[in-house]
């Protein structure tokens, strides 16, 4: 399995780099045609290979997208190993390994939601409406 991810890896990181590339030659395309227009020159030639370099890039995006689905499945399967001193169970099975100072239970004290909404730096509900979560 984790050879499979390896190699998916390998070809995903391939794929984007001819995507990239793709790009780059169509850009340079686009910006030689535009070039040629204000000249008043012929630019069908480069439009046609700009437009040919357009259908690559969306063939080599879907394989991406596909290449990139299947290394996800994998990845999923993966298990998450911990150190076999971590404890097992839930937040209570915890321990505290280092603690300094004393927390403040001064009721005077805000959360710092409450301080970025006051400064005006933090908006809870466009970031809610923005999220889906709202």
């Amino acid at each position: 399995m984790l050879d499979r991810a390896e190699r998916l890896e390998r070809e995903r990181r391939t794929m984007i780099q001819a995507v990239e590339e793709r790009k780059a030659a169509r850009n340079a395309a686009s910006a030689e045609v535009a070039q040629r227009k204000r000249k008043g020159e012929d630019a069908s030639e480069l439009i046609e290979r700009a437009r040919g370099l357009g259908e690559e890039i969306a063939r080599l995006e879907g394989e991406l997208s596909d290449v990139e689905q299947q290394l996800q499945r994998i990845l999923f399967e993966i298990p998450n190993m911990t150190l076999p001193d971590v404890p097992a169970g839930g937040e209570d099975a915890n321990r505290v390994v280092k603690a300094w100072g004393t927390p403040r239970k001064d009721p005077g004290l805000k959360p710092h939601w409450d301080i970025g909404e006051r400064l005006g730096i933090i908006d809870l509900d466009r970031a809610a409406k923005i999220s889906g979560s709202g």
